[in-house]
């Protein structure tokens, strides 16, 4: 028997002898495969190899290009002043529930003007991270040996090494002044919030979270999946407002959500298609003067309307959209799977 199995960060082609025998690789290496065509007389088999890259590309008045060219980007992160871009650059990816993602990666930033691309955190493998809205610090996730994962702080300018602030902690980001909002491993997934100098921990709220999605600007709203977000125990995107009271509803299902660095626009990227809006689409929703979420529907926003019933609402056509300095900007990450038709040898 001939098969294909994920183990690890790649897909191979694997054997077995029927019917008891030990599964046996044949394949190996950087390279994925995909389906198998036996030749006739049981000497070589014809398979599709190919490598998945991805790579960060940037929107904006001159059209669209890309700003990283090497192995798989993803995350970016821009600075305030729109002349820098951070992202995760993965080793190797893991084959997940939610598709392909990366198991470490290394952050890097870009200088948008010399296309110079530099690692932040040198040696470091993170998993997720966030930027201070100073830009002086970053927090980022890490796991050990045993796969515990661990929220670290560091200085962006290096002058003093990373410090290690909750274990069994993933998802975090800065939250309001000198807090640091992460979802808890520790017991059950709970969201919870923690001082920068590891001080303090405490629940925000005792909605449960399957993934812990991002922080508005003031640090007033965290986003978060719920397995039960409202009374019915229905699915859904939430917004908890970080110093207590109800959840508001952004999505019936899981998106992504983030907003401009004026907190003027608020992005909504859905997960699937089914909709007006497909997953390939981002709506950028106006966020009312004085405050930090856009007038949304009480039961959230009902993606088979498209923008209507949200006023100034436009829809942009890329998923998952990271915000750039003005509205006309924004960065996305573009993937791409290079296959071709190879006949393997059986010996």
């Amino acid at each position: 028997m001939y098969f294909g199995a994920a183990v690890g960060s790649t897909s191979h082609l694997w054997r077995q002898k029927f019917p008891d025998g030990a599964p046996e690789q044949i394949t190996f290496g950087p390279s994925e495969e995909e389906g198998i065509a036996l030749a006739a007389d049981g000497r070589s088999l014809i398979t599709s190899v190919g490598t998945r890259r991805s790579a960060i590309w940037i929107h904006d008045a001159a059209g669209e290009r890309a700003i990283s060219s090497e192995g798989y980007a993803l995350a970016p992160r821009v600075s305030l002043d729109g002349t820098h871009v951070y992202y995760l650059l993965a080793r190797d990816l893991v084959l997940s529930a939610q598709g392909w993602v990366p198991s470490s990666a290394e952050l890097r930033v870009v200088n948008l003007g010399s296309a110079k691309s530099d690692s932040v955190l040198a040696g470091v493998s993170v998993t997720d991270y966030d930027i201070s809205r100073d830009e002086k610090e970053v927090a980022f996730t890490t796991k050990d040996r045993d796969g515990e994962s661990q929220i670290w702080l560091a200085p962006l300018d290096r002058h003093a090494p990373p410090r290690q602030i909750a274990r069994a902690g993933d998802q975090v980001s800065f939250g309001r002044d000198g807090e640091l909002d992460f979802r808890s491993l520790a017991q059950s997934n709970e969201l919870v919030r923690i001082k920068k100098d590891g001080t303090k921990r405490e629940r925000i709220t005792t909605v449960p979270v399957l993934d812990k999605l991002g922080v508005s600007p003031d640090g007033e709203w965290v986003i978060m999946y719920s397995p039960g977000a409202d009374e019915n125990a229905r699915a859904g995107t939430v917004a908890v407002p970080a110093n207590g009271g109800a959840p508001r509803k952004i999505c019936t299902d899981e998106c992504r959500v983030a907003w401009s660095s004026d907190g003027r626009l608020f992005y909504v990227s859905v997960h699937s298609g089914g909709s007006a809006i497909t997953a390939g689409e981002t709506l950028a929703i106006p966020v009312p003067p004085g405050k930090s979420m856009p007038d949304l529907p009480a039961a959230g926003i009902d993606l088979t309307a498209g923008v209507r019933g949200l006023p100034g609402a436009r829809v942009i056509e890329h998923g998952a959209v990271s915000p750039g300095s003005d509205a006309s900007t924004y960065f996305f990450t573009r993937t791409d799977l290079q296959r071709n038709l190879f006949r393997v040898p059986l010996h």
